[in-house]
């Protein structure tokens, strides 16, 4: 169990000083891009719900509620599950690809003109001497892209998108993100791929899709980086 200087233990919770701006106890701030840095948790829900509609209502509420909980896979496989388990028929060739495309087209228009996470940019800025990262489930090209047109490349050392337990882990082993260090995000998918990467983890409830209730016992909870800007 990896211990930091301040005395914060790697699955004990992350006491309210941990993640002070001024002295914290982590080498390493690691944030996830929806819902933690961008409200768009919802809107990215709302456009795999509007494109699977195209096949009748009820498809749409289905695919909407597998997003939610189908973790770090991409979108390409979420579409797969959704013609295999969900409509139960064989795609028609390009069909896929034509999904992920439209789905695609209405993240990026919702990211686009999403609103900041209330206090995200001011608390990256206060902790960046401390090493800043952000690893999302997106695509990594797609999360560049993003990420360059809103303006935010310059808060981070590095932006990594794709399978994001495997991304954390390996930025681990590799010492890109050295322990301790925290990882913030908004569903049960980041907090387990932050936990197998050794990492501590703090869910940010504010723009989530998911409450308290659906994390382990323990979890520390903000709404949004007001709280731990003091």
């Amino acid at each position: 169990m990896t211990t930091s200087d301040a005395g914060v233990r790697v699955g004990e919770g992350v006491p309210p000083g941990a993640l002070s701006p001024h002295a914290p106890a982590f080498r390493a701030f690691v944030f996830d891009f929806d819902g933690v840095i961008l409200d768009t948790a919802t809107a990215k829900t709302e456009a795999f719900r509007t494109i699977a509609s195209r096949y009748g209502e009820e498809y749409g509420v289905l695919m909407a509620e597998y997003h939610r909980t189908a973790g770090s896979i991409g979108r390409r496989a979420r579409w797969d599950h959704f013609f295999a388990h969900i409509l139960e028929l064989e795609p028609d060739p390009g069909e896929v690809d034509e999904m992920c495309r439209a789905v695609g087209r209405l993240v990026r228009l919702g990211a686009l003109v999403a609103q900041e996470v209330p206090g995200v940019l001011d608390y990256i800025e206060a902790v960046a001497p401390f090493g800043v990262h952000l690893v999302s489930g997106i695509e990594e090209e797609e999360l560049r892209d993003l990420v360059s047109r809103r303006g935010l490349g310059r808060y981070f050392l590095r932006v990594r998108g794709g399978d994001k337990h495997r991304r954390l882990r390996q930025m681990v082993q590799e010492g890109d993100i050295p322990l301790p260090a925290v990882y913030f995000g908004d569903t049960p998918d980041d907090e387990r791929a932050a936990r197998a990467a050794g990492m501590d983890f703090v869910f940010v409830a504010g723009c989530s899709e998911f409450t308290a209730a659906d994390f382990p016992a323990g979890t520390r909870v903000i709404q949004d980086f007001r709280e731990v800007l003091a």
